[in-house]
């Protein structure tokens, strides 16, 4: 329900995100140019000017990195803590069970589920992303990406074997939820380009 709730919101953002990827990937020659001489450059007033002409370039194509927006992440923030205290607190929650296991008690084979679903979900997310990006990624990013994939659900694993089972199987359904919302939401965006005509291979 929390996911379906703020999906417009997602796509809202994926939206977002895709235009702004385009929008990069046309200027790229240019911001590469501009990064370059940055880099070699070691006046504090040559650095001034070109950080105002990478500004410039920004605003000729309408392009604002820090208008992606956090929204839907930071939405769902107080209602899993009132998830988390409502489990403690309601003994009609905390002693309900699911399945094998009770949702107010921790659950080793719960919480194995909530991390390899997000190791999927992660994986999935960096796979499609690679594939539809409209921008050729950076192989440092790349590889900070990589990294995260393991890392996240490992962090997310160990947490969950420390709160009531509930909060995992919240995860683990939310995670499933968010890989097939990433799936149709990119292979739909690539579908309406290509329709369009407007699909280019990636270099």
């Amino acid at each position: 329900i929390v996911r379906v709730v703020v999906l417009p919101l997602f796509v809202n953002q994926f939206k977002k995100q895709r235009m702004f990827q385009e929008k990069m990937a046309v200027i790229k020659p240019q911001v590469d140019s501009i990064q370059a001489k940055l880099k070699k450059t070691k006046d504090p007033e040559k650095q001034k000017e070109l950080q105002m002409e990478m500004m410039k370039l920004y605003q000729e194509h309408n392009i604002n990195p820090l208008a992606m927006g956090c929204l839907p992440m930071l939405i769902q923030f107080p209602i899993l803590i009132g998830f988390y205290y409502a489990i403690r607190s309601t003994p009609e929650i905390a002693s309900h069970s699911f399945l094998w296991f009770s949702l107010g008690q921790s659950d080793i084979l719960v919480s194995l589920s909530a991390g390899v679903m997000y190791f999927v979900q992660a994986y999935v997310a960096q796979k499609l992303s690679a594939k539809y990006s409209a921008v050729p990624q950076n192989p440092a990013a790349q590889q900070s990406a990589k990294l995260m994939v393991f890392i996240f659900p490992v962090m997310m694993t160990i947490f969950s074997l420390n709160v009531p089972a509930a909060l995992p199987l919240y995860w683990f359904t939310s995670g499933l939820f968010l890989t097939v919302q990433n799936i149709v939401l990119q292979m739909t965006h690539h579908k309406s380009k290509k329709t369009a005509g407007l699909t280019e291979p990636v270099k």
